[in-house]
């Protein structure tokens, strides 16, 4: 029988939220959970075909998208490329090239600290139980909840800081200790408790940290100097969301091994590093000996979008076998961005369902 018929008939024996809490727990789940899932870019590129994919292989976060994204013609120039430039609520201009790619930051509010006085961060969405707009998002986070694991916010510090003042900036700031970079980071971090105690009061189950820390070689500072200004700050925030019952998920691409066990100290309960930049088996290793869960992040530079699909199967069950996926503590994941071929796509998520409940495939 093929991995795609093997797809297609259900053996599964616990609900998404069911494997994705046993994975989290260390249990044994009835197989990996996956968070199969598809970028703007390449869905817009692939079209029905990709839709039809992500239904065939059901994603254990949430259900498919129901229709293609679509460019808005505004933005569409006689060349026929997409240009589009926004600001967001913290100020920040960016410049979009791709569409459905994330574009960069032009124009920042803080690039110089003249201009600190005035700056106003935008406030954090309300908290309160008998707010209504809460209300209703509680409702909406009950009804996920019946079937799947809830994830809410998508909030940065280190990032935030760098969107608002620029990176070679911040460096320098970090460099002279300039206590406005303290202050500012401070208010970030006031603000993203904010946001943690709204998820909370939705009803939500997680939340989810973005900090990207290393280059391909190392951190972009010191651990040093990483945990004297910025573990004191995730640290609150954690405190808050474990307070609250919230696990805390933290995303940072680049090579991250050195702050691993930190991370795991101030509460993270789940990472998303970047595999490519790490020797898979140091990476697990360290990942085990903290007992954080991992979800996974396919070699996107290299593999993903150049490798054949045979080539993906193996990587694949390379990554279920290092570490160790089917004993627990692993969400299958890869991030399919650009120009990805489909049969690609495909082999990643026949392989995710194939290797991950079968143990002897090892």
């Amino acid at each position: 029988m093929s991995a795609a018929d093997m797809a297609g008939m259900s053996t599964d024996r616990m609900t998404p939220r069911e494997r994705v809490l046993a994975a989290l727990n260390f249990e044994r789940p009835d197989r990996v959970p996956v968070t199969n899932a598809i970028c703007d870019n390449p869905l817009y590129r692939l079209g029905q075909a990709a839709l039809r994919l992500l239904r065939e292989f059901p994603n254990d976060f949430g259900d498919p998208p129901e229709r293609l994204p679509s460019r808005d013609g505004r933005y569409v120039g006689r060349d026929g490329l997409w240009r589009r430039t926004w600001t967001d609520e913290w100020g920040c201009t960016h410049r979009e090239e791709f569409y459905g790619i994330e574009g960069i930051i032009v124009d920042r509010p803080l690039a110089s600290w003249a201009d600190y006085d005035e700056y106003e961060l935008p406030p954090p969405p309300p908290h309160d139980s008998d707010d209504q707009q809460v209300c209703r998002d509680r409702a909406e986070t009950l009804s996920q909840k019946r079937r799947y694991y809830v994830r809410k916010c998508f909030f940065r510090t280190f990032e935030r800081l760098h969107f608002l003042r620029g990176f070679e900036n911040v460096m320098m700031d970090l460099a002279a200790g300039e206590p406005r970079l303290a202050d500012l980071a401070d208010r970030i971090t006031e603000r993203n408790i904010g946001e943690i105690r709204w998820a909370a009061a939705t009803g939500a189950d997680a939340v989810v940290q973005s900090d990207d820390w290393g280059t391909q070689q190392g951190l972009m500072i010191s651990p040093q100097l990483w945990r004297e200004f910025f573990k004191p700050r995730y640290r609150r925030s954690f405190e808050v969301a474990a307070e609250l019952g919230l696990d805390v998920w933290f995303h940072t691409d680049g090579y991250t091994l050195p702050i691993l066990a930190d991370l795991a100290e101030i509460g993270v309960k789940v990472v998303n590093p970047q595999f490519s930049c790490h020797n898979l088996r140091e990476l697990a290793d360290a990942i085990r000996a903290n007992r954080l869960a991992v979800m996974t992040d396919l070699d996107r530079q290299r593999l993903i979008p150049f490798a054949t699909p045979g080539e993906l199967r193996d990587h694949v069950r390379e990554v279920l076998g290092v570490f160790e996926g089917r004993r627990g503590g692993l969400i299958g994941h890869a991030a399919f961005r650009g120009p990805v071929p489909l049969a690609n796509i495909r082999a990643v998520f026949e392989a995710w369902r194939e290797f991950g409940a079968d143990e002897s495939s090892d």
